[in-house]
């Protein structure tokens, strides 16, 4: 006979304790009653190996909402994610969503950069059955990569040990952005980024300065521009100051688009010409890289089948109780347009 739901009453017989003790490590309440870390982690080790997965739909119940058969999978992100980018994602989970045979709940949960860990439902297991999780900070990398999660979690858009992710060839984006000036001719290369970084963003950074490194370029000509945020308005700041204070280039890259916006904006209010004084390239080909003067060449990442491939990924391990991660990497496409 196929063995039904694994139960809390079947953790405990598995560990030797008390129900109510297996509960409030399930439910993120082991310091109230006053269990040991290694306790937690004997109940923690069982409920994985026996496949154990919180139900979602009683717990809504019983909190007074509606219960049901749904599978409820989140897009969790940080709040500075771009709204174009965010809506990328969740089409591409509605669109696996819409694909299944069994009814599947979306949300959005958001947490501030850095804080992942204080994420409602993430170490608990009463919001959602599973989770992708976007745009991360570093710090919220390294807890990921030890934190123990009750429910299936996607990485998405970076690579962190011991979870399953969903990524791009980073690198391959910068070092494509290098060898396209550099077959320019272009002799003063800068690279534009936010202070606070993500792991792909400081990947194209890196790949673009490798690129040039291993073509004998001479490194310390390279620019680093930074700006105070990712944004339009702080990648205008930064490149107007640093054109302001005498700064020069003719070959610029910035590691995502909105901040391209800026750049571009700054070049021009210098008097100068786009791409004939500084040429420019982005990366994530958003909706307005087509409509600026003059268009954006930048990078296209399959950000919808992406989403839809880290969907399928998190019911594969709901379903099949899997432990092993799973990981797929993708590359992005360069559209080449009137900005270089």
């Amino acid at each position: 006979m196929a063995r039904g739901p694994t139960r809390i009453v079947d953790i405990a017989e598995r560990v030797g304790v008390s129900i109510s003790a297996v509960s409030a490590v399930l439910n993120n309440k082991a310091e109230e009653a006053r269990i040991s870390p290694q306790m937690q982690q004997r109940v923690w080790a069982a409920a994985r190996e026996l496949g154990y997965q919180p139900n979602i739909a009683a717990r809504r119940l019983r909190a007074g909402g509606h219960g049901d058969q749904s599978t409820y999978l989140a897009i969790a992100t940080s709040l500075e994610t771009s709204m174009e980018l965010l809506g990328k994602v969740v089409r591409g989970v509605q669109q696996f969503a819409a694909g299944s045979t069994e009814p599947i709940q979306i949300t959005v949960e958001t947490f501030r950069r850095g804080h992942v860990d204080k994420l409602p439902g993430l170490l608990d297991g009463t919001r959602f059955n599973g989770a992708i999780i976007a745009n991360t900070a570093p710090e919220d990398d390294e807890f990921l990569a030890t934190a123990t999660i009750p429910v299936p979690v996607i990485v998405f858009l970076r690579e962190v040990s011991g979870r399953s992710w969903v990524s791009s060839r980073a690198r391959s984006a910068g070092a494509q952005a290098a060898s396209l000036f550099m077959s320019a001719g272009r002799q003063q290369p800068a690279v534009l980024v936010p202070a606070d970084q993500t792991q792909v963003r400081l990947e194209r950074q890196e790949g673009y300065i490798q690129a040039f490194r291993d073509a004998h370029f001479p490194v310390a000509q390279i620019t680093e521009i930074v700006s105070d945020a990712f944004s339009e308005e702080m990648g205008y700041r930064a490149v107007s100051g640093f054109l302001a204070s005498g700064g020069w280039c003719d070959a610029l890259f910035a590691v995502g688009d909105i901040m391209a916006f800026g750049a571009v904006a700054a070049i021009k209010a210098a008097g100068l010409r786009i791409p004939e004084d500084i040429a420019v390239i982005g990366h994530d080909d958003l909706e307005m890289a087509r409509f600026i003067d003059p268009p954006l060449t930048t990078f296209r990442l399959p950000l919808i089948d992406m989403a839809s491939d880290a969907a399928a990924m998190v019911l594969g391990m709901l379903h099949q109780h899997r432990h092993s991660t799973a990981h797929r990497i993708y590359d992005a496409e360069l559209t080449v347009r009137a900005s270089t």
